[in-house]
């Protein structure tokens, strides 16, 4: 498996080196520093989970995060109006060339651009310049390739990828379908499992915990099911050119005999790491914090972006080992505890996504 970084703006790679840190002793250093105890239960816990996902990637599977990172994966798959400017992504490249001068390897850094769905017109033309400029210096971008990755959230874009011959997608969470939301139990499915009161009727408590195994089982075998387990839907997919795809960390669990399927039809995977997507839709809850009045009409030609200015979550949320975050026009659930099925660790080309902020 590999190891890229996910950076959903320009700021955040700025300060890539300062927001992973080399070891834990740096990491304590700066909570104690940074973090007094008096205001920290009012600070986001995006902080809280960077710290302790960075452990666990150091802890489970590499101990140098810096020495590992195989690329970056630039910018974020959610709102349209976020969308990067052309000077960005110049400085963007720039910036992985000058973290790969610096914590040299084998293989040079590689640069992914990751793409929204789309729906505005002004931001299309954005998005068209944006990969014209990033097809015509694929070789500059990435040196050994003959291409550059462009992650993909909806069906134009795919269809937009076509005319430009140096660049190839990766298709994403927006059109990558699963039946279990994340938000689901986080202890697992068998930890979770409610038996209706007439079922248990006269049952001995052995009867009653063989019942909740086998619907346990059953209720595994309905949520693996998946657009990545669908012949047809990776039919379309080779014939799109597409052989990557995404799916949560939280997910790789329960869909772990999707390993062996992708090695056989030469396929692979890109696993995100510690969020998973709970929602996303057009309207966005930020945009009321300044205007109330704007609540209903955030996705417009004159969006205010005010999610750039808050970091959002939910504080006295009942939840059991994990965080809710809202971001932009989606909310997300983290999930610290980094293990992996042994199957997915071997494969080399599947990479996992390490986002340390959203």
């Amino acid at each position: 498996m590999q190891l890229w970084i996910n950076t959903p703006n320009l700021k955040i790679l700025e300060n890539i080196e300062s927001i992973l840190f080399s070891d834990d002793r740096k990491v304590a250093k700066r909570f104690m520093e940074n973090l007094p105890w008096e205001v920290y239960e009012n600070l986001s816990p995006q902080y809280e989970i960077q710290v302790m996902s960075a452990m666990q990637i150091r802890k489970n599977l590499w101990g140098n995060i810096f020495k590992n990172i195989k690329g970056f994966y630039f910018w974020t798959e959610q709102c349209e109006f976020l969308l990067p400017t052309l000077d960005e992504i110049k400085k963007a490249i720039e910036l992985i060339k000058k973290f790969d001068k610096k914590y040299v390897t084998k293989e040079i850094k590689k640069f992914v651009f990751v793409t929204p769905y789309y729906w505005n017109h002004t931001i299309r033309e954005r998005l068209i310049e944006n990969l014209q400029y990033i097809n015509e210096n694929a070789k500059y971008i990435n040196p050994k390739l003959w291409y550059v990755e462009v992650v993909v959230n909806d069906f134009w874009t795919i269809k937009l990828i076509e005319n430009f011959e140096n660049l190839k997608p990766i298709l994403w969470r927006l059109l990558v379908k699963t039946l279990k939301n994340p938000i689901v139990d986080t202890l697992g499915i068998e930890k979770n499992v409610h038996i209706p009161g007439k079922l248990m009727k006269n049952k001995t408590a052995e009867e009653i915990q063989n019942l909740k195994k086998q619907l346990a089982e059953n209720q595994k075998k309905g949520f693996s099911r998946t657009s990545l387990t669908n012949k047809y839907f990776i039919n379309w997919a080779k014939k799109n050119n597409i052989a990557r795809f995404w799916i949560d960390f939280q997910n790789i669990i329960d869909f772990s005999h999707i390993t062996d399927f992708f090695e056989k039809e030469n396929l692979n995977l890109d696993i995100w790491y510690p969020y998973a997507l709970v929602f996303v839709w057009r309207l966005c809850d930020t945009s009321a914090i300044e205007n109330i009045k704007r609540w209903y009409f955030p996705t417009d030609e004159v969006c205010p972006r005010t999610c750039l200015k808050y970091d959002l979550f939910i504080k006295n949320f009942e939840t059991v080992g994990y965080k809710i975050i809202q971001r932009w026009n989606a909310q997300y659930k983290t999930q610290l505890n980094l293990d992996l099925p042994k199957q997915t660790l071997e494969k080399y080309n599947f990479r996992l996504i390490y986002q340390p902020l959203i």
